[in-house]
């Protein structure tokens, strides 16, 4: 699953309890969607998105541009 996939990479070394306290969730919620045995609401996927600074797309593995800001692509000069 690309939400739990991301979550993890995201964290990085960081220690569940202290990121799930940054993202405001309790460390038992923040490990069940970790580990795919859970899904967050749209509400609490926007507001990780958005403390995270990755775009919901990203989380939900739809795009692998987390920012949204993928340049544009053509002819150009």
């Amino acid at each position: 699953d690309f939400f739990s996939q991301r979550l993890r990479e995201l964290r990085g070394d960081a220690n569940q309890t202290a990121f799930a306290a940054k993202l405001g969730l309790k460390q038992a919620v923040y490990s069940h969607y970790e580990t795919n045995r859970r899904e967050p609401d749209l509400n609490t996927l926007c507001r990780i998105a958005n403390i995270l600074g990755v775009t919901s797309d990203y989380l939900l593995g739809l795009s692998d541009d987390k920012w949204g800001c993928q340049p544009a692509t053509g002819a150009g000069g």
